[in-house]
């Protein structure tokens, strides 16, 4: 069955919505590769039984085949699979239709561009009764969110707006809001060289915002660091360090309370900021490190671990424990 056969067949629909299940699976054959089951688990994020699952579906949609090798340490035959020719024209005319779908996204930037704009000078209008304006910024997000690099990389006023929300967040209402489209918009950003020099920009007054007075402006500014140190390696040394800096720091607060007894694993660390830190630097930050900059850093906070200083002992064991 070709393309033309496979677009006007009243079954495309149904591979479509089931095809989702195994979409990891074809793109991982897709065109003409062959991989046994366990194979698979290894070039997809699947595990056994999301596999063993999604191949049963495939299977009585014609997508894949599955023949059997015999095993030569014995026990079950080894299932290997690949694509029909069914499930090749089916994947090439799925992928043709996301680009197709990519192709109109950017058709239509220049609209949604003029929407985002307008909605956020009527956002910014502070004349306005808050509970439209608090509807007029959860309209804002899911259009910013189709294209924010190309949106971006158009308005010089959307950049001076962000611009402004790094350098003095809103915080206690809804349009804290903002600072969420940032965030979400912030990998992409950086990922994209068109706008990964202007979020770069924003790297300065995020590291003074560690320090505010606000620990809900802190958290995030914690976060949108994290997302720069993992998505462009030449900062991550320094932000770590930043990091750590922030971490030892007097004003971080880092509270233990004891686990009840039988209650299994429990993190007995407590506050908000110190656990974010952890968080973002045990999340790849550090095994992104060169091995001399781990070597160094952990004999820092083997250091730190023989304090007399109570709380610098206890935020430095607590490093040890958690980020190895």
């Amino acid at each position: 069955m070709n393309q033309n056969q496979v677009a006007n067949s009243s079954d495309f629909a149904d591979w479509l919505r089931k095809l989702a299940s195994g979409c990891e699976i074809v793109n991982a054959l897709y065109p003409n590769k062959e991989f046994s089951s366990k194979d698979l688990v290894k070039v997809t994020s699947l595990n056994a039984q999301n596999i063993s699952k999604a191949l049963h579906e495939l299977e009585n949609l014609k997508i894949i085949s599955i023949r059997h090798e015999k095993n030569p340490r014995g026990g079950h035959k080894i299932p290997f699979v690949k694509l029909t020719d069914l499930g090749q024209s089916v994947y090439a005319l799925y992928l043709t239709k996301l680009i197709e779908g990519s192709e109109k996204q950017k058709v239509d930037v220049g609209k949604i561009l003029w929407k985002v704009e307008q909605l956020w000078d009527l956002v910014e209008d502070k004349g306005l009764e808050e509970g439209l304006r608090n509807s007029l910024v959860q309209k804002l997000f899911p259009l910013f969110d189709e294209d924010p690099v190309q949106i971006l990389e158009k308005s010089g006023k959307l950049k001076s707006a962000f611009k402004s929300i790094v350098e003095k967040p809103p915080v206690g209402d809804f349009l804290g809001e903002k600072k969420r489209i940032l965030l979400v918009s912030m990998p992409r950003l950086l990922s994209e060289e068109k706008t990964k020099d202007w979020a770069l920009s924003l790297t300065p007054n995020l590291e003074k915002l560690l320090y505010d007075e606000n620990l809900e402006v802190q958290e995030w500014a914690i976060r949108m660091l994290g997302n720069i140190a993992r998505l462009c390696p030449p900062k991550t040394s320094e932000l770590t360090r930043v990091f750590v800096d922030k971490l030892f720091s007097p004003t971080t607060e880092l509270a233990y309370e004891s686990p009840a007894v039988g209650s299994g694993f429990t993190n007995p660390y407590k506050g908000p900021i110190a656990n974010a830190l952890l968080q973002e630097l045990r999340i790849q930050i550090f095994d992104m490190l060169p091995e001399s900059e781990k070597i160094e850093l952990l004999n820092s906070f083997r250091e730190k671990a023989k304090s007399e200083d109570g709380t610098v002992k206890l935020k430095a064991e607590w490093m040890l424990r958690s980020i190895i």
